[in-house]
């Protein structure tokens, strides 16, 4: 798919998107329509390649590729979840823009590909969330809005704002886990780091590329673990078994029975 122009990819999606809130209320605002367009252009995005119109079912916010692994959502501000929250992707960076008669939140993001989830896996995420006090904001518990991290384990995580709610089980995330959890994705997805989205060039590459460092050691998240950021150093190796025990063994074969 190539990308679009700004003007065209918002129009046609705020005509043709009724059902999503984002579109709805942009068609009722051109006002509203030209100040996330002026947003845009601030931050050097011109040309997008739409990413939620294929999906009668999203709803609420608008997501398009911007090129260089770069993705960017516009969400309602009423929709929008600020929680602090593990096995979520943040964004990179954030914008509020004050309409007429709503608040909209530009967000970046780097892209996360999805993979086939399988509903097992999305039962697993189910229970690793409630362990940390949290649970599925329905429908959000769909493969869908569940996506893989580019580490060995291809760890999963939701890339919807409002994905989770709280269980109500008492269970809450320790600030040391939160921590963790930042620490994580800073350094799968460097670009955390200094937190700054280049502005498109004449280079901008449209292609679907991740942003992660590829020669990282990290093998996986997991909140159960003391150190929950798994590395290959952590990982034991098979026993070595003990010195002259193979020996012995066939020694006590070759002996024959007794």
């Amino acid at each position: 798919m190539k990308p679009q122009s700004i003007f065209g990819v918002l129009d046609s999606m705020r005509a043709g998107m009724g059902f999503n809130q984002v579109a709805h209320r942009l068609n009722a605002s051109l006002d509203d329509t030209n100040k996330i367009t002026s947003k845009l252009h601030e931050m050097g995005q011109t040309r997008l390649i739409p990413l939620t119109n294929r999906y009668k079912d999203a709803r609420v916010a608008l997501a398009f590729y911007s090129g260089d692994g770069i993705v960017t959502k516009i969400v309602p501000s009423d929709f929008y979840d600020q929680q602090d929250t593990i096995y979520s992707l943040p964004p990179i960076t954030s914008e509020r823009i004050r309409g007429n008669n709503w608040d909209y939140i530009v967000d970046t993001y780097p892209f996360v590909a999805k993979g086939k989830i399988k509903s097992e896996e999305v039962e697993d995420m189910r229970s690793r969330m409630q362990d940390v006090g949290l649970t599925f904001n329905n429908p959000w518990g769909e493969a869908r809005n569940i996506h893989r991290m580019p580490d060995q384990n291809q760890t999963l995580i939701g890339i919807d704002s409002g994905m989770f709610i709280d269980a109500g089980n008492r269970n809450h995330i320790s600030l040391e886990l939160k921590e963790s959890w930042k620490s994580y994705i800073s350094t799968v997805f460097p670009i955390y780091e200094n937190g700054i989205v280049s502005p498109q060039s004449a280079d901008t590459n449209f292609e679907f590329i991740s942003l992660h460092a590829p020669n990282t050691d990290i093998v996986g998240f997991d909140h159960t673990k003391d150190n929950p950021i798994i590395r290959e150093s952590d990982i034991e190796p098979p026993r070595k078994l003990r010195e002259g025990f193979v020996e012995s063994l066939l020694s006590s074969f070759s002996s024959g029975p007794r």
